[in-house]
C-alpha cells in the first residue's frame, strides 16, 4: 500500500478500534496458490494425461501439462510486482531441475475481460515477455520458453470475467 493511504487506514481504523484488521488484508495481497519448486517439479515432469479418441481405431493424444500461477502485475503494465517475484524464484528453481530440464514451455499471458481484446492480447503478451526475461536472467534458456499472450482468452473464471484469478500466467509443457 502507499504510505499515504496506509496512513489514513490505519487512522480511520483505529479510530474505528480495528488496527488489527490491517495484517490480514496485507496478508490477502500474497498469492494463495503459490507452489514451491518441488511441487512444480512434480506437475510439470508427471506423465502426460491422455484422451481416447476412437474413429475405427483408437488413437491416443497426449495431453499438455500445465500450472496456472498469479503472477502480479502493475495495472495496465507489464512490470511484475514484487508480490509475483517469490513465485517466479521457485518457477525459475524448478526450471533448473535436471527432471525438467529436456522440456520446452510455453508461458501465457491471461488477462481478464476489462478493455478490448486487441489491448488485451498486446498486455497479455508483453506480460508473458516480462516472465521470460525474468526467468532468462535466472540463467533459464530462453529457447526452451515460448512467450505467447492469450489475452481475455481462456478465462480461468468465465462466469466472473473480471475477477483477478483470469489474470494469470500459465506455464505449459511443449511436446
Amino acid at each position: 500500500m502507499k504510505l499515504a493511504y496506509r496512513g489514513a487506514l490505519l487512522l480511520l481504523m483505529g479510530a474505528l478500534g480495528l488496527v488489527g484488521v490491517l495484517a490480514p488484508l496485507e496478508a490477502s495481497a500474497q498469492p494463495s496458490n503459490a507452489l514451491k519448486a518441488e511441487e512444480i517439479i512434480e506437475r510439470l515432469a508427471a506423465p502426460p494425461a491422455s484422451r481416447t479418441r476412437s474413429l475405427g481405431t483408437r488413437a491416443f493424444k497426449l495431453e499438455p501439462r500445465m500450472i496456472d500461477f498469479q503472477i502480479g502485475f502493475d495495472f495496465d503494465s507489464a512490470r511484475i510486482r514484487p508480490d509475483g517475484i517469490a513465485q517466479l524464484e521457485e518457477i525459475a528453481r524448478a526450471l533448473q531441475a535436471e527432471r525438467l530440464a529436456e522440456l520446452r514451455f510455453r508461458v501465457e499471458g491471461h488477462t481478464d475481460a476489462a478493455g478490448t481484446a486487441t489491448y488485451n492480447d498486446s498486455l497479455s503478451e508483453r506480460r508473458a515477455r516480462a516472465v521470460v526475461e525474468f526467468l532468462a536472467a535466472r540463467r533459464i534458456d530462453v529457447e526452451r520458453l515460448k512467450p505467447e499472450g492469450r489475452g481475455m482468452r481462456d478465462l480461468a473464471e468465465p462466469g466472473n470475467p473480471l475477477s483477478a484469478a483470469n489474470r494469470r500466467v500459465r506455464i505449459v509443457t511443449i511436446d
